[in-house]
């Protein structure tokens, strides 16, 4: 079964390029910029981090406090 919650049609009907099983590299929040570990280089407005199946805190450096976690997909 799909991990998915909606298919690539629907992301992209939502304007959201869905990138799976690459790593990203580098987050640069001030340029908006996302380098990945296959070279590419991609702008964005709004950024998702999907860290796999266990929920992980990531507290960004200068944040006030963790970012939010989804923990069920239900």
């Amino acid at each position: 079964p799909s991990t998915f919650l909606a298919s690539a049609e629907d992301f992209a009907g939502l304007g959201i390029d869905l990138i799976a099983g690459v790593r990203a590299a580098r987050i640069d929040t001030a340029a908006r910029r996302l380098e990945l570990q296959d070279g590419r280089s991609l702008g964005f407005d709004d950024l998702v981090l999907a860290t796999g199946a266990r929920p992980r805190t990531l507290v960004p450096e200068g944040a006030a406090g963790p970012l939010p976690v989804l923990r069920r997909m239900d």
